[in-house]
Formats: structure tokens, sequence, C-alpha cells
């Protein structure tokens, strides 16, 4: 018997890993992911319900990947209490709902957060004008 959620879906991520040219594993820190984004083709379908049978709603969609997370980003920002909160993706809404300093999302699109920036460069003007 599995000893935990992680190698259970790291096990199946991995089963997918070799039959899909391109597709890579993220090691994350409290979870994984599997980036799809180079795959010619993925059946993400399949891999999201497989992985949800055993994550439960820690599992999560992104931009060409699956991600489990030991730990969900809401949680950790509310046990540490951020000033910043940044993300680019679907996956960083429950952070956004709960940050109580300033959330910021990289990209378009409706989002929770209390700034959109349009991308990397732009958020990196506006951290280095934060910290003049």
């Amino acid at each position: 018997e599995k000893s935990s959620v992680l190698e259970v879906a790291r096990e199946i991520v991995e089963y997918y890993l070799v039959r899909t040219p391109g597709a890579v594993i993220e090691e994350k820190t409290a979870g994984l992911c599997l980036n799809y984004g180079m795959a010619r083709s993925f059946c993400v379908g399949r891999l999201y319900t497989l992985l949800r049978r055993v994550g439960g709603e820690n599992v999560q969609l992104g931009k060409m990947r699956v991600e489990l997370k030991a730990s969900t980003k809401d949680h950790i920002c509310e046990t540490l209490d951020p000033a910043i909160c940044v993300g680019d993706d679907r996956t960083d809404e429950d952070m956004f709902r709960v940050c109580k300093g300033i959330s910021i999302k990289i990209g378009e699109g409706e989002s929770h957060a209390n700034f959109c920036i349009k991308d990397v460069d732009g958020l990196l003007d506006f951290l280095s004008a934060l910290a003049e």
C-alpha cells in the first residue's frame, strides 16, 4: 500500500509521462505537476479524473498542466499572510480570494486579483518601482 497521496499521484503521472512525448513533470515544494504544453497530443480528461480520485480538491487544471498540491495556495496564503501574491493561472484564483495584501494576476482574463499586469516584464517594472 502506498504511504501517501503524493506517491500514488506520482505513479499515475509517470504512467502518462512515458506515454506522452514532450510532457514533463515539474517538482513542486508541496506537490507535483504534469506540464503537457510541448506534447503533440494529450488526454487530459482521463489523467485529471484519476488524480481527482486520489487527491480530491487539491488537483487542478492550469495552463497546459494538471497539478496536485499537497497544500493549496490559499491555505499557504492564509498561514503566511504575504504582502504580495502573484500568479498567472486559474490555479492561483483561490490564493487571490484570500490574499489580504496586494494580489496581481499576470496576463489577461477575469480574476479575483486586485490588479492585472500584462506580462512578467510589467511585473518586474512594478516591483522595481515599488522598491524605489
